[in-house]
């Protein structure tokens, strides 16, 4: 059983890129001691999972949480910009209202990402891409399609503050889409 588990995290870990990252991963997946060739290793591969995350969590909660400062905080360094292919914002303050307005657009949404793809740029700072399949669900009184579904390439950097990593820049830029677009502000 043992030999099968080292192999089957052989086979999950050839992804990754160096073979000093996959012995780390090793330790992290099986949750046994193979010892690491370096600790900047652990640290790297731990940092970009805590990116990751961040990225998952920012997607999630614009579904499912109330967007208030406090989750803003908890993602995003005080510098942010967020871009999307119709709107900017920048700096922390009023990002998360930012938010609520865009999303007042439709009944609900829903964001499916792919795994994100983290490359640590130094010790504090990161680069990460995604991809990203996005569903709006219309107002039931929206004329023409009830969704609107875009496909985006999720671009951002993150950097490691006082608080943790953060995101400093979120930018999506569009693929694909079908569907009704949401009107624009002025015509709500």
């Amino acid at each position: 059983m043992c030999s099968r588990l080292r192999a089957d995290c052989q086979v999950f870990a050839a992804g990754v890129r160096s073979s000093a990252a996959t012995s780390g991963l090793r330790q992290v997946v099986l949750g046994v001691h193979w010892p690491a060739r370096d600790a900047r290793v652990m640290n790297s591969v731990t940092a970009a999972a805590e990116i990751s995350t961040l990225l998952d969590r920012y997607l999630i909660g614009l579904d499912d949480d109330k967007l208030n400062d406090a989750w803003a905080s908890a993602l995003f360094s005080d510098d942010a910009r967020v871009e999307f292919p119709m709107a900017r914002h920048e700096g922390i303050e009023g990002l998360a209202d930012w938010h609520r307005q865009a999303l007042e657009a439709f009944a609900r949404t829903q964001h499916l990402n792919s795994p994100a793809v983290v490359d640590l740029t130094g010790d504090e700072r990161a680069v990460l891409r995604a991809n990203l399949v996005s569903t709006h669900v219309h107002h039931s009184d929206t004329p023409g399609d009830p969704l609107f579904v875009a496909g985006t390439l999720v671009h951002g950097e993150a950097r490691r503050t006082e608080r943790g990593w953060r995101l400093t820049e979120l930018s999506f830029r569009l693929v694909w889409s079908t569907g009704t677009p949401p009107r624009p502000q002025d015509d709500r």
